[in-house]
């Protein structure tokens, strides 16, 4: 795994297990990229005033943040990744209850 300047995550190598975490159970020599889930919380980057039909609204602009990666981990057969915020997202081979998940899945992506 490879964090790169730009807060992103390349994965490569052997992936039978989902330990890459870009999808699928697969091994690859290309670097792909590992997505993260979408974060849950939206914040508004600000207001727009609508008159429309003579009543005005408020219309609030969301824009998804992104998570900022603190650390990752990459081990034999599981992956994790932490952000600054706290959240750790796990993948990989899970089959001992190994990626906290509170199940025995193995996990292709984060």
């Amino acid at each position: 795994m490879v964090l790169t300047s730009e807060n992103e995550i390349y994965a490569f190598g052997s992936g039978n297990y989902g330990e890459c975490g870009y999808g699928e159970f697969l091994d690859t020599s290309k670097p792909r990229l590992v997505k993260l889930p979408n974060m849950e919380n939206s914040k508004p980057i600000h207001n727009e005033t609508s008159n429309f039909g003579g009543n005005d609204y408020t219309l609030d602009m969301y824009v998804k943040e992104s998570y900022v990666i603190a650390d990752i981990a990459a081990g034999g057969r599981h992956s994790m990744i932490i952000t600054e915020d706290g959240s750790l997202f796990t993948f990989g081979f899970g089959t001992n209850g190994q990626l906290g998940l509170r199940n025995t899945s193995n996990k292709a992506k984060p």
